[in-house]
């Protein structure tokens, strides 16, 4: 007991004086009333879902309802998000470094992105081995908590916890977080099950888009859709595959990045087709003409700029030419957004879910100001969360009820070409989608799902027998309505050949299970 006492007097020493300066900076206004009341004072919270003891200032606001996944404490210019971590490797220092940080360490990535390293060390905290990361940038919006200070704190060979602090007053707050981490004490664990429950909010449809929207909610079938490149500009591939079917695609897909033209003659001769668009939109970075080197570098995160109002002009254009095409419009932005590979990742965006969440808000409210009430808001994570860090949970990425009205979901079977390499093997339909509707089947049972894009290799198992089981099982996933085939292929990066065979036409064994199943089930446009 000798031994921790001055510790735990260092401590409150801490508190005591963080709270003294929230109350009396000279830089923020006076408070009002009894000043007694209003001084913040330490208080210990006792975080059972995660395993731990800490103690905070009694004027932040606890939230745990993303248990087990986080919890946090915040007020109007300071956030705390804790989470409990384990990596999947024994050697903790290359994926915190390669995986955690691979981005945010990358000096060029700095440099095109206006984010200023402040500090980078690793050292320890009561005996515990901590890494400690600084960063910040320049913010347009005064108020924005654009300082991170996020620190590592390792208890066992693989678990650790993850502190991500940010703050605009971080003077002001130094010692909140000296005295965080070093009251930090981990304890054993009560497993928490996660329990929101979303819902979707429609306001936004009317006419024609709102029609189709309840339609989808309402089926008992699967509609079935496609992408295949050559498709997307003259159809004659996509009425090829159609004819060797007998199924017309109601759903195509298609892609465009931040500042591409606005694909108004794809969306016009698609209805004319009888086809409904999903139309993905991914500010992966710019291609505007205007736009600088850095902006055009292909580590630039356009997540920033779109939340500082740099692209408002293009994006209220683009809702403005959506909204005078007038049909319904499947719109699905930023997918994939819990995988290292989107740089409007949070592994991209300063580890923080929370910008990916301002820059969807941004655009959805652009496009509510122009009146756009013909787009169907897809959110769309990808199946397996990668790096698989809580913080990065997908439902950490939930843009809010009243910003989605359809769940995306994606998950290929890759097969096993890259085994050697990455360790993907062949995956079932079943093994994918089970497991995805066992994890999204409590926060969104209440949403239509669209499987946005999947397909499966043809390298590593039967291709044939997977599209059997792919329709003997669908009807299993009631909230599945819409199916998206993506026939196309992933190439090998060293040889640039062709890796994951995701053709639907690769075989014609192939195109004729598909037919098979497509009679089977009565698969019929809604």
């Amino acid at each position: 007991m000798r031994k921790k006492l001055p510790l735990i007097l260092a401590v409150l020493l801490i508190l005591l004086t963080a709270c003294s300066q929230i109350q009396t900076n000279p830089l923020l206004p006076s408070p009002e009333g009894d000043v007694s009341k209003k001084t913040p004072k330490p208080k210990k919270y006792k975080v059972d879902g995660l395993g731990f003891n800490i103690t905070m200032p009694d004027d932040l606001q606890m939230d745990d309802s993303y248990t087990p996944y986080y919890i946090r404490f915040s007020n109007d210019e300071f956030d705390l998000k804790i989470s409990k971590e384990r990596s999947p490797y024994d050697d903790l220092d290359p994926y915190f470094n390669n995986y955690i940080y691979k981005y945010l360490l990358n000096e060029t990535f700095q440099k095109v992105n206006g984010i200023k390293l402040i500090e980078h060390t690793n050292t320890t905290i009561n005996d515990r081995k901590t890494k400690i990361v600084v960063l910040s940038r320049d913010a347009v919006d005064p108020s924005a908590k654009d300082y991170y200070y996020q620190a590592i704190i390792v208890t066992d060979k693989r678990d650790f916890y993850m502190f991500n602090f940010k703050t605009s007053q971080p003077e002001k707050y130094s010692n909140v977080i000296q005295a965080a981490l070093y009251s930090f004490a981990p304890t054993k664990a009560e497993p928490k099950s996660f329990s929101l429950k979303f819902k979707p909010d429609a306001s936004n449809l009317s006419g024609e888009a709102l029609d189709y929207y309840n339609k989808i909610k309402a089926a008992n079938n699967v509609q079935w859709g496609i992408f295949y490149p050559s498709s997307l500009k003259p159809f004659e591939k996509f009425k090829e595959l159609e004819q060797k079917i007998n199924y017309k695609f109601p759903v195509i897909l298609n892609y465009i990045y931040l500042g591409h033209e606005f694909p108004k003659a794809t969306l016009e001769q698609a209805y004319k087709e009888d086809k409904i668009v999903e139309l993905t939109l991914q500010t992966m970075w710019s291609v505007l003409p205007e736009d600088t080197a850095d902006n055009k570098n292909k580590l630039h995160s356009t997540v920033y700029d779109i939340i500082d109002g740099k692209y408002d002009e293009y994006l209220r254009d683009f809702a403005n030419q959506l909204k005078d095409f007038g049909r319904p419009v499947l719109f699905r932005l930023n997918n994939e957004m819990n995988g290292t590979w989107t740089v409007y990742s949070g592994i991209a965006t300063m580890n923080d879910p929370d910008l990916f969440i301002e820059a969807w808000r941004r655009i959805y409210e652009i496009f509510k100001e122009q009146q756009v009430t013909n787009a169907i808001w897809i959110f769309n994570p990808n199946d397996r969360d990668y790096p698989p860090l809580n913080w990065n949970n997908q439902a950490s990425y939930y843009p809010g009820d009243g910003y989605v009205q359809l769940i995306g979901v994606t998950g290929y079977n890759t097969g096993n070409y890259f085994e050697k390499k990455t360790g993907e093997k062949w995956r079932s339909f079943n093994e994918i989608y089970q497991h995805i509707n066992d994890k999204f089947s409590v926060m969104y049972s209440n949403y239509p799902w669209i499987i946005t894009e999947f397909a499966s290799n043809s390298v590593g198992g039967d291709k044939q027998a997977w599209i059997k089981e792919m329709f003997d099982s669908i009807q299993n996933y009631p909230n599945i309505k819409i199916a998206v085939w993506w026939s196309y292929f992933d190439p090998d990066p060293e040889t640039k050949q062709p890796a994951r065979r995701y053709w639907l036409d690769e075989k014609e064994e192939y195109l004729t299970e598909f037919k098979k199943g497509i009679e089977r089930t009565n698969a019929k446009p809604f």
